[in-house]
């Protein structure tokens, strides 16, 4: 096996690392972004809900009709019981974190393998692990936080801006712009993946890429 293999593998871990503990950008795993204002007036408001790991980062910002602005921002923790985030909480602490501990640990133990020269099935079964674990983290997140996020919030089903007629299917990625009858006031929602999501998922395209170098 040569130096390239092993430069993947460690790569591999280094993203993973990076989706864990990346901070608020690169450990972003979710962004909800929605955006209220008068067409008639400049009041409005806009809100962001960044999910990383371990909390979720909510920042508002209220624009009042002279122009002035005020800005209300918290980080919650899943578990905390003002955040009322059970499924969020289940799915991100829960399945994902083991998932993301598995690929790490799947890692270092194809590095080890690879060290011992003779042992290039364990490593390879290593590298197999490494990346479906990060695969499958990509897999069930995708599948899975949009529920979660309406379980807990009603954040999709709220949505709209005519009270009778409210509620988007939840998606993995999306936008949706509203009118009220009025035309006086207007909505814009956006969500999409962070850049966690796309690091994992690059890391089992190089845990994959690893594979088939130490299967050849």
């Amino acid at each position: 096996m040569d130096e390239s293999t092993r430069n993947l593998v460690i790569g591999s871990i280094i993203l993973v690392l990076a989706a864990m503990y990346g901070g608020d950008t690169l450990g972003s795993w979710y962004l909800f972004t929605g955006e209220s204002h008068s067409t008639d007036t400049s009041a409005g408001a806009e809100m962001s809900m960044n999910f990383v790991l371990e909390e979720v980062e909510a920042e508002t910002k209220y624009i009042s009709t002279d122009g002035n602005s005020d800005r209300d921002s918290e980080s919650v923790d899943y578990d905390d019981n003002d955040c009322d985030c059970d499924e969020i909480e289940d799915l991100m602490q829960g399945q994902i974190k083991n998932l993301l501990y598995i690929a790490v640990l799947a890692g270092f133990a194809s590095l080890y393998f690879m060290s011992q020269g003779a042992n290039e099935e364990m490593a390879a079964n290593a590298c197999l692990a490494m990346a479906g674990a990060s695969l499958l983290t990509t897999a069930m997140f995708a599948l899975s936080f949009p529920n979660a996020l309406d379980d807990d919030t009603e954040m999709f089903e709220d949505m709209g801006c005519d009270p009778d007629d409210r509620g988007e299917d939840p998606s993995f990625y999306g936008s949706e712009d509203c009118e009220d009858d009025s035309g006086t006031v207007e909505q814009e929602w956006n969500w999409r993946p962070g850049f966690a999501w796309v690091l994992v998922l690059l890391s089992g395209i190089m845990g994959m890429a690893a594979y088939a170098d130490v299967k050849r």
